[in-house]
């Protein structure tokens, strides 16, 4: 009788793989960290990467969000400062521009950000509860709340 639902032994197929950095952030990284960059002031909440893996996201507490290439850790634009602090942010690429989208407060705002400028670009989008999740695509973002889950297009 073959065993067919054993687990592979230690020598049985290639090792898994092993993340490497390749950049890091400057205030907590070693200093020998190739590619580190400038940091935030407090505590990281929240990161996303893009779908294509050109540009990652991160948001503190303080509400302070960059955008930054993934390959350099290079920031892009001007920093966002979402005031209602941030929670979830995700990034996605709208006509060939990347956005940035916030979840922030208690009172669940969706923020959409041009890090170009800095600024919000349209209005928030209210939700009946805090935001506490995103993803999001080039055609939509799919927003978690309370116990539900929202579609949203930017059309």
């Amino acid at each position: 009788m073959s065993d067919q639902c054993s687990q592979p032994g230690p020598q049985d197929g290639p090792p898994p793989p092993r993340w490497n950095p390749i950049w890091a952030t400057g205030s907590q990284s070693n200093g020998a960290l190739p590619g580190a960059a400038a940091g935030h002031d407090v505590a990281i909440r929240a990161v996303a990467m893009a779908a294509d893996g050109r540009f990652a996201v991160t948001a503190d507490e303080a509400g302070d969000v960059r955008l930054r290439d993934a390959a350099t850790g290079r920031q892009i634009g001007r920093p966002m400062r979402d005031e209602g602090g941030a929670g979830q942010v995700t990034v996605t690429v709208i006509d060939d521009r990347p956005r940035v989208i916030t979840g922030s407060g208690p009172e669940g705002t969706v923020r959409v950000w041009d890090p170009a400028t800095g600024r919000q670009a349209g209005p928030a989008s209210g939700f009946p509860a805090r935001i506490t999740a995103l993803a999001a695509a080039s055609d939509s973002l799919l927003a978690g709340f309370g116990c539900d889950v929202a579609v949203l297009s930017p059309r």
